[in-house]
């Protein structure tokens, strides 16, 4: 399950990267359950709302290192008077971790091996990565993270335009020799 209110979602709503919340969202329902229906109700946050305690906990905002919360416009209150009822079949899918690997249980994550979790600044998926690594590092899971601060979503694999992406492939391959050997 996804916050789409999370603070790079709140901060790049509307861009200026390629992959901003509307696209996201767009991308996300279709994965999830083959069509937009329930575009607007995702939109506002309304699923996330019916978490219970124990599921908002692994998405957490506190996982979020605190820079990455500075300059990002409040979260919007929920209207009270807008109700949305997440179907059982909904749930379960939202809530699955091959859907949603921020969804999975600590037990389950802590069979992962040493892992590279690379993010960039203007992408709204930059939180998910910040917030999964923090889960990863608190239950012992080795964890390298690159965090790229002048770029977007998918840069990397863009070598000919973003002369930053051949300095992180390099990275990411010194990581994967050393633990796949």
């Amino acid at each position: 399950m996804s916050d789409f209110s999370n603070p790079a979602y709140r901060k790049y709503e509307y861009g200026p990267c390629l992959l901003e919340k509307k696209r996201m969202l767009n991308y996300w329902l279709y994965y999830a359950f083959g069509n937009l229906d329930n575009y607007n109700a995702f939109w506002d946050n309304l699923p996330f709302d019916q978490l219970d305690n124990d599921q908002i906990k692994k998405v957490s905002e506190s996982l979020i290192p605190p820079s990455f919360k500075a300059n990002v416009p409040e979260r919007a209150k929920p209207d009270p008077n807008r109700k949305f009822a997440l179907p059982d079949e909904m749930r379960s899918i939202l809530l699955n971790p091959m859907f949603a690997p921020l969804m999975a249980e600590d037990e389950e994550l802590a069979s992962l091996p040493p892992t590279y979790i690379m993010t960039t600044e203007f992408d709204v998926l930059r939180d998910d990565g910040l917030m999964f690594a923090e889960r990863l590092k608190m239950i012992g899971i080795e964890v390298t993270q690159s965090y790229v601060s002048n770029e977007e979503h998918g840069f990397a694999l863009m070598v000919d335009v973003f002369p930053a992406a051949v300095k992180e492939l390099e990275e990411f391959l010194v990581f994967f020799e050393k633990h796949m050997a």
